[in-house]
């Protein structure tokens, strides 16, 4: 599970692969937290989850795996992303 404090994502991943993502509104005891104004930088790989966990005290997960999960799922990217949105 995946939330960004407004609303929380729902990975299914099977064998490997991402099945299915759904949205499943707002849920306060996911394990994975990430402020909306970043989860563009995560999903377009100008910065990994763990740069993100550095710099950024809202960024938040409950144990190591989800933290790892993120990283694989999300890897840096080159390229550039316009801050302004």
């Amino acid at each position: 599970l995946f939330n960004y404090y407004k609303d929380t994502i729902e990975f299914d991943i099977q064998k490997g692969k991402i099945c299915s993502i759904k949205s499943i509104g707002f849920r306060a005891e996911t394990g994975i937290k990430i402020p909306q104004f970043l989860v563009h930088q995560l999903i377009f790989g100008w910065k990994t989850f763990s740069d993100l966990d550095r710099i950024y005290p809202d960024v938040r997960y409950a144990d190591d795996r989800e933290a790892l999960m993120f990283t694989i799922l999300f890897p840096k990217l080159s390229g550039y992303l316009h801050l302004m949105y």
